[in-house]
Order: C-alpha cells, then sequence, then structure tokens
C-alpha cells in the first residue's frame, strides 16, 4: 500500500466533503522533501473551523452545523479505509495511535461532550461514507489525490475548482425539474 497516495486520499476526501458542506476551504498544500520529491503531508489552507458556540450542553447536536463538523472530521479517515481497505488501513493506521490523532480525538471530543447517542452517531458517519462513495465523488478524491502526489506547492480554490468541474457535467436540470413538478400538479 502506499502511503503517500493515502495521505493524498485522506486530504482530498477531507476536501471534497468540506467543499459539499459549504466550509471555506482556500486550497491543499503539498509538502514535500525538496531532496527526494517525497509526500510529507498535505494541509488544507485557509480553514480553521472554530465550532459555533453552545448554546447548552447536549441540544446543540441536533443543529445541522454541528453536524457538519463531525462529517468534515471524519471524512478523511474514512476515505482513507474506502481507499485502503480494512488490512492495509489498519497496518497504517494501528489503533491505538490512530485514536490520539487530530481527527480521532476532535471526534471523541464530539461524542463525548455533546452527548451524542452512539446509533446517532453511527448514521451521520454512514452517511459520510455514503457521500463519499458515490461514482462521481469517489473518482474526483482519485483524481485529486493523483494530482496532489504530482504536485508541489499549493492549489488554491479555483485550481480546484477548475479540476472539479472539469470531471462533473455541466448541464442544470432545473428546466427539466419545473417541466416535471408542473406536470405532476397539473389537474
Amino acid at each position: 500500500m502506499d502511503r503517500r497516495k493515502s495521505v493524498c486520499i485522506h486530504e482530498s476526501s477531507h476536501w471534497t466533503m468540506g467543499r459539499f458542506l459549504g466550509f471555506p476551504i482556500k486550497g491543499i498544500e503539498i509538502n514535500k522533501n525538496k531532496e527526494t520529491s517525497e509526500t510529507l503531508g498535505i494541509t488544507l489552507t485557509g480553514f480553521s473551523g472554530p465550532l459555533p458556540e453552545r448554546k447548552e450542553k447536549g441540544t446543540f447536536w441536533r443543529n445541522l452545523e454541528f453536524q457538519r463538523y463531525i462529517q468534515f472530521d471524519a471524512a478523511g479517515l474514512i476515505g482513507e479505509y474506502i481507499f485502503a481497505g480494512q488490512d492495509d488501513f489498519w497496518m497504517m493506521n494501528p489503533k491505538k495511535l490512530l485514536m490520539g490523532s487530530q481527527d480521532c480525538s476532535s471526534l471523541k471530543q464530539y461524542a463525548k461532550e455533546e452527548s451524542i447517542e452512539k446509533d446517532e452517531y453511527q448514521t451521520l458517519l454512514e452517511s459520510t461514507a455514503n457521500y463519499l462513495m458515490l461514482p462521481t465523488t469517489w473518482s474526483f478524491i482519485i483524481f485529486l489525490a493523483d494530482r496532489l502526489l504530482k504536485t508541489t506547492g499549493v492549489y488554491t480554490l479555483p485550481d480546484l475548482e477548475r479540476l472539479q468541474l472539469s470531471l462533473t457535467k455541466q448541464y442544470d436540470a432545473g428546466e427539466f425539474i419545473n417541466w416535471l413538478v408542473k406536470e405532476l400538479y397539473s389537474k
């Protein structure tokens, strides 16, 4: 299993989920060893997402904004797992070490502080995985990860949006939807 590709999948999954959820991510920075060109790490730029202020403990979970943060934080690990498969994922991410990672620490804090029911959390994480596994979403994650492997520097938001648009259909379904609703409700 290529650890560099796995790191790129992880960050591409965060970026893709973050953009879907409307987070203000400006780009992805590729950190490489200048002598060997080995990818050392990748970071999202322009996003430092402090959680919205909580009103009361336990009630904030119902807020869609909070659910977005959970999905964003979980997306990297879920994307990496989807890519690597069970055996390779656990080989690269030992369970004891994984729970100390930034993503898992945040997810654990959300579960503890917000008194989220286990089945609600499970459903939210499953919906995150389902979104990432959509063929068009997964194709873009793989495409972006491949690009990140070959690049040094920063992919800015306009670069990333151009890449995403090049892989998605450009047709607006609005006209069809208007026609369909009109037909469905005609007397």
